[in-house]
């Protein structure tokens, strides 16, 4: 099963009109030497505002330990065949730096909640606050 990571509103590009951009693949590179390719993924526009889409499974996470800065690399439309085919790009390719801070969530010790219902699925958590011995709800 492929999983997608969250879509993160904040982070996006601006792609100018006159490039001839492949939407099909797009990766996440080390700027520091030997550059090492941290992700890959493809590119998706919602409003405007181009995404990078990564599927988990696609993801170093073990590249990003140590590392917060990284080049986005988007490719040419005239790639497309080689990516389709399978076969080795050699071309051009535009590259976009950008900070990454890569955080590990932590395991909570509270409990998850899920109400299934026929129109909608709501999830949350609620837990004892440690001061006053309520319930407290995060939704």
């Amino acid at each position: 099963m492929t999983s997608c990571v969250t879509l993160i509103n904040d982070f996006y590009m601006i792609v100018p009109s006159e490039l001839s951009v492949y939407y099909g693949a797009a990766a996440l590179v080390t700027m520091s030497q030997p550059h090492q390719v941290a992700a890959v993924g493809r590119l998706q526009v919602n409003e405007g505002k181009t995404h990078i889409l990564l599927d988990t499974e696609d993801i170093d996470y073990d590249a990003f330990r140590g590392q917060t800065s990284f080049y986005v690399v988007i490719f040419p439309q005239s790639s497309q065949n080689a990516f389709e085919s399978g076969k080795d790009y050699d071309g051009e390719v535009w590259r976009i730096e950008c900070q990454i801070d890569l955080a590990e969530l932590k395991p909570a010790e509270s409990t998850l909640c899920i109400d299934f219902d026929t129109s909608n699925t709501a999830v949350g958590t609620y837990g004892i606050k440690s001061c006053a011995g309520s319930v407290r709800a995060v939704l």
